[in-house]
C-alpha cells in the first residue's frame, strides 16, 4: 500500500500543466521538495479545513489538515513547520486525547488564543443530523505549550444543535476574552440552529445570544470581524449560506452584520439577499479605507455532467461570475461591484484567497473551480491598484495540478482546502492547497485502493521579486491577546493601506494570523497606526520594511 501512494506521488509532481505564455510565473510548487507528502488513504473526498497556525510558537507557521470524516480513521493531520521544511506529526503526539470524541462528520475548525496563554487553541464544528433536533458534540481542544488537551466538558461545550460549520473567535464585550460565535446551517423551526454566541467566563462558555441580542435571521458558513460600514470598529460579519436546508432563510453571500455597542449586538437590516455565496475574501482592495467582500456564487451543478464530461463552452457559460459587495454609506445598503472591477468572468468558482502575492501594495485574488465532477485549474486576478483587476495567465504558477481531472462526486458542498500564508518568514505570502480525492464507489474498477488522488497536495512557493514588506505580529494586553478585529493602517510613499485582524477565516481555510503588508519600492515606513479593539490608538514612525515586527499593545485602562 505505501508503495502504491509513494508511486501515486511521484506521478503527481510529474503531471503539470504547461506554461504556454513566456512570462516569468511567480509561483512553484515545492510540495514534494518541502515534506508534504501523503501519509496513506487518510483522506475523504475533500479537505473540509487546511490552517496555517504556529500551534507550538517557535515563530513558523504549522499547517493543519482536516477532512470531512473521522470515520475509519480519518482525523485531522498535523504538519510541523521547522523553518521552512515539514514534518509529519502523528496525532498521539500533538492531541493525545484525540481531536473528537464521536466518529462521523466533521468540518471546519478556528483556531484563536481563549485563554490568552500564547498558544492557540482550536475549537471544532461537528455536521450534526442537519437540524434533525438531537444536539451533537462540539470539539474545544485547549492547547498547553503545543499539546492539545480536550476541554469539551470542563468548559460546558457539550451537545449543540444543528449542522455546524466553523466559528469565529471574537471579543465582543472587551473583557480580554475571546468568545465563541458558531456558524451553523441547518434550519429549524425553533431557530436553534442558526449561528449563536457564546460568553467566555473564564472556565466555562454560556450561550447568551438572547440576552445580547445577538439574533441571526440565516445560516452561515463562516464568520469575520471586519469593520465593513467604515464606522472604526468592528462587525461581526456571518458569510455563505448554501445547503438545501438552509435555502429558506439564506440571505446571499453576506448572511448577516452586527454592529457591537455596549456588549449588546444590533442586527444590520436588509443585507443582500439576491445572490447566494459560498466562500468570500474580505479586504480593502481600493485602498478606500474600508474593505470589501468578494466572493464566489453557489452554481447548481447536480445532473450538469457526468464523470466522464469535458467543459464545452455551453457549460461554462452556466458558470456564474464573483460577487462584490462595498457598502454605501450614503445609500445605507451594500451595493454590487463585480462587473465594473473585472470580474464578469462565468467561473465554477468553491474557494478564494486574497492577498498582496506580489507585494506591491495591492491584494490580488487566487480561485479554485469545479464543474460538477470536473475539478478544472486555478486562477489568479492581479489587483491593477484600484481594487480593478486582470487575469493572469496559468494562475501565476499556482495553477492546479490534475492528476485525474474528475472528482467522481455528486457532493456540490465541497470546495478545496486552502490557505494564504508565509511558510518560510521570507515576506512573500504562498499558498496552501490540500489534496482532492475521488472515493471509488462499489462495482467501479478504476482503483485498487478506496481513495484516489484527484489533485495532489500543493505548497505554491512564492518566488518573490524586488519589492518590499512588512508584517505584524499583533499582541493585545488591555484587548484579548489574540486582537480580533484590530486595525493596521501603514503609509509609505504616499500610499495607505489598511489590514485587519478578521480572524482570518473563509470557507475552506484559515489563513495566517500576521498581518502582511507588501510595500513595493518603498523601504521605509512613513507611518504606522494601530487601532486595538480596547480603543486604544498605537503610532510608529520610520519603520524599516521587511521584517516580522512583534508589536505588544500599550497597557492602560479603557
Amino acid at each position: 500500500m505505501k508503495t502504491t501512494w509513494r508511486l501515486l506521488a511521484i506521478v503527481a509532481a510529474l503531471v503539470r500543466l504547461p506554461l504556454l505564455s513566456g512570462q516569468a510565473q511567480q509561483f512553484e510548487d515545492v510540495a514534494e521538495k518541502r515534506g508534504l507528502s501523503w501519509q496513506g488513504p487518510t483522506f475523504s473526498q475533500y479537505g473540509m479545513l487546511a490552517a496555517w497556525v504556529d500551534y507550538n510558537a517557535d515563530g513558523f507557521d504549522d499547517l493543519y489538515f482536516q477532512a470531512h470524516s473521522t470515520k475509519q480513521g480519518k482525523h485531522p493531520l498535523f504538519w510541523r513547520n521547522d523553518k521552512g521544511r515539514f514534518q509529519f506529526v502523528p496525532t498521539r503526539e500533538v492531541a493525545p486525547d484525540g481531536f473528537t470524541r464521536e466518529a462521523g462528520d466533521i468540518h471546519m475548525a478556528s483556531w484563536g488564543d481563549f485563554n490568552n496563554d500564547g498558544f492557540p487553541d482550536l475549537f471544532i464544528q461537528n455536521g450534526g443530523a442537519a437540524g434533525s433536533g438531537t444536539p451533537h458534540a462540539r470539539h474545544l481542544l485547549e492547547n498547553r505549550n503545543g499539546i492539545l488537551r480536550y476541554v469539551s466538558k470542563d468548559y460546558g461545550i457539550l451537545g449543540m444543535y444543528g449542522s455546524g460549520r466553523s466559528a469565529l473567535w471574537f471579543d465582543y464585550n472587551n473583557d480580554r476574552r475571546l468568545d465563541l460565535i458558531t456558524a451553523d446551517q441547518a434550519v429549524k423551526a425553533d431557530q436553534l440552529t442558526f449561528p449563536q454566541l457564546y460568553r467566555n467566563d473564564s472556565d466555562r462558555f454560556t450561550n447568551v445570544s438572547a440576552a445580547v441580542g445577538f439574533h441571526a435571521t440565516a445560516a452561515a458558513n463562516f464568520a469575520v470581524a471586519s469593520d465593513l460600514l467604515g464606522r472604526g470598529r468592528a462587525q461581526i460579519v456571518l458569510l455563505g449560506a448554501e445547503t438545501k436546508a438552509a435555502r429558506a432563510a439564506e440571505r446571499g453571500l453576506i448572511a448577516d452584520v452586527f454592529e457591537i455597542s455596549n456588549n449588546s449586538c444590533k442586527r444590520l437590516p436588509n443585507p443582500p439577499e439576491d445572490r447566494w455565496g459560498r466562500d468570500a475574501a474580505v479586504f480593502d482592495f481600493d485602498g478606500d479605507g474600508c474593505p470589501e467582500v468578494i466572493g464566489t456564487q453557489f452554481v447548481q451543478l447536480w445532473n450538469m455532467m457526468d464523470s466522464k464530461s469535458s467543459l464545452p463552452a455551453d457549460i461554462k457559460a452556466k458558470g456564474k461570475p464573483l460577487l462584490c459587495y462595498a457598502w454605501d454609506a450614503k445609500a445605507g445598503a451594500f451595493v454590487e461591484q463585480a462587473a465594473r472591477r473585472g470580474l464578469s468572468e462565468p467561473l465554477f468558482a468553491r474557494t478564494i484567497l486574497a492577498g498582496d502575492f506580489d507585494n506591491d501594495g495591492n491584494v490580488d485574488l487566487w480561485i479554485y473551480e469545479q464543474a460538477g465532477s470536473l475539478v478544472l485549474p486555478a486562477r489568479y486576478y492581479r489587483n491593477n491598484g484600484d481594487g480593478t483587476f486582470t487575469l493572469v495567465p496559468h494562475a501565476n504558477g499556482a495553477e492546479l495540478r490534475l492528476l485525474s481531472p474528475h472528482a467522481d462526486t455528486d457532493d456540490e458542498q465541497g470546495g478545496i482546502a486552502a490557505a494564504v500564508g508565509d511558510y518560510d518568514n521570507d515576506g512573500f505570502l504562498d499558498i496552501y492547497c490540500a489534496p482532492v480525492t475521488r472515493a471509488e464507489q462499489k462495482g467501479k474498477t478504476q482503483s485498487p485502493i478506496q481513495d484516489t488522488i484527484v489533485v495532489p497536495p500543493a505548497l505554491f512557493h512564492n518566488r518573490g521579486n524586488g519589492n518590499h514588506w512588512i508584517e505584524f505580529n499583533l499582541v493585545g494586553t488591555t484587548s484579548a491577546r489574540d486582537p480580533v478585529g484590530a486595525q493596521v493602517f501603514v503609509t509609505a510613499g504616499g500610499k495607505r493601506q489598511l489590514r485587519e485582524f478578521t480572524g482570518f477565516n473563509h470557507r475552506t481555510g484559515q489563513d495566517m494570523r500576521r498581518l502582511h503588508f507588501g510595500l513595493g519600492k518603498n523601504s521605509t515606513i512613513d507611518a504606522v497606526e494601530i487601532h486595538w479593539p480596547s480603543g486604544t490608538v498605537q503610532k510608529l514612525s520610520n519603520v524599516k520594511a521587511n521584517q516580522i515586527l512583534r508589536v505588544t499593545e500599550p497597557r492602560g485602562t479603557r
